[in-house]
């Protein structure tokens, strides 16, 4: 099994995580306003998850560079699903 705290995280300012300053927003909120909001928010992340994949998509490594295009299409297809969803919601 990976050993997770054997693992260094390098601290990155990364396009599309939550600020507390919208978890503390989304906590206030009713639906449907909480769940466009909630929408909204995971779209900006996994925005940023795409930007982020992109780069390692060229990997000479087979296995990563498969992965990462797993990555691309599922967060793709998610983002589809909350674009509806949110269209569904707010009657557009």
């Amino acid at each position: 099994m990976l050993n997770h705290q054997a693992i260094v995280h390098p601290t990155y300012d990364v396009t599309g995580m939550a600020s507390e300053k919208d978890l503390d927003k989304l906590s206030t909120q009713r639906s449907p306003e909480f769940d466009i909001e909630f929408l909204n928010t995971m779209i900006e992340h996994h925005i940023g998850v795409l930007d982020m994949v992109q780069i390692n998509r060229n990997s000479q490594n087979k296995k990563v560079s498969s992965l990462a295009q797993v990555i691309i299409s599922a967060q793709q297809a998610e983002i589809q699903q909350m674009e509806n969803r949110i269209r569904k919601l707010t009657n557009a």
